[in-house]
């Protein structure tokens, strides 16, 4: 405030207290610093070049208390979810953003933190809980199966979530219909893309579309559509 302010007096009378009162404690801060933190100049005090260097640090404490004090003052479910993922190198990126995409369009704020590496080491920080997951291309061996659990699969990828505390969820089924057209068919309105795959053995493009709106259960009664039961993300 001294800084601010430019005086003690004028520091003094804001904070409510006698400037041989904030006199004193500037004295014992600086004994016990080991440095004078002002000095005068045109009638005003400024802080010296020992008073920058601390006066940083203590406005940079005094930020992060303050930004706690908002964060516990607000009510538990107002207050950002946290999740640490850790994502094994040899899963694609596109694949690990797909899986965790559903998080971040949850209504509550998510503050997600994503850390790549060979498995080992990321095995280590789910250990040590400064990851809350990993996905890995493969399951867990048998010396860390008893460490960890494999509680989703996604077996087309050869994704797997390792966790190691079984998740305490009620995970919904949601069915979702999709077709597959070649390329050059004709696409209704109403079919929202989701992917490409190509054909390893030839030059045929296969593109895959989820079908929604009311014609869905009358195609599903034709077979011109496919179920998928997916895992619902909470």
């Amino acid at each position: 405030m001294i800084s601010r302010l430019g005086s003690v007096v004028a520091a003094a009378d804001h904070l409510e207290l006698t400037p041989q009162t904030l006199s004193g404690q500037l004295a014992s801060l600086e004994a016990q610093l080991g440095g004078a933190l002002f000095h005068r100049a045109n009638r005003a005090l400024q802080l010296t070049d020992f008073g920058h260097t601390v006066f940083s640090y203590a406005d940079e404490m005094f930020k992060t208390a303050q930004a706690l004090s908002d964060l516990v003052s607000k009510p538990a479910e107002d207050r950002p979810l946290r999740l640490a993922v850790g994502i094994c190198a040899s899963i694609h990126k596109l694949i690990a953003y797909r899986l965790l995409k559903p998080a971040l369009e949850l209504p509550r704020t998510v503050k997600l933190r994503c850390q790549t590496g060979d498995l080992s080491q990321l095995l280590k920080c789910l250990h040590q809980r400064s990851l809350d997951v990993i996905l890995s291309d493969r399951p867990p061996a048998d010396k860390d199966a008893p460490q960890v659990r494999c509680e989703y699969v996604v077996p087309d990828k050869c994704v797997y979530l390792w966790v190691e505390q079984p998740l305490n969820v009620d995970i919904a089924t949601v069915v979702r219909q999709f077709v597959v057209t070649f390329s050059g068919d004709p696409v209704p309105i109403h079919y929202n893309y989701v992917d490409t795959a190509i054909d390893a053995l030839g030059a045929e493009a296969y593109h895959v579309f989820e079908v929604s709106g009311a014609a869905t259960g009358e195609m599903l009664a034709k077979g011109e559509v496919h179920a998928e039961p997916l895992a619902a993300a909470h």
